[in-house]
């Protein structure tokens, strides 16, 4: 059995996850519909350097604007968060 608390599988989810959300909104563009998707992240993904860089490519491939897309840190890192929350701010994922 998976252990889904390790950093690496919650990456790997992770990643998965925000790749299908982005592809959904695009079909959903396609089909002429104006629908926003938030997505759930947790603490690993934001502390990855290149989170922000393959969030950028996936909305890049799908054309996607950025404006459709959420991103919302899980409550269970929230706290611990604030401070790495902010860096990935600066980095510069902002619409």
């Amino acid at each position: 059995m998976f252990d889904i608390e390790t950093p690496a599988l919650q990456c790997e989810i992770g990643d998965w996850v925000m790749t299908q959300a982005v592809h959904q909104v695009s079909e959903w563009m396609k089909c002429g519909m104006d629908i926003q998707l938030s997505i759930n992240v947790s603490s690993y993904q934001l502390d990855d350097i290149n989170f922000t860089s393959r969030l950028r490519a996936l909305l890049s491939q799908y054309k996607v604007p950025p404006s459709y897309v959420q991103i919302e840190i899980l409550e269970s890192s929230a706290l611990e968060l604030v401070e790495r929350a902010q860096a990935v701010i600066e980095r510069g994922f902002v619409a």
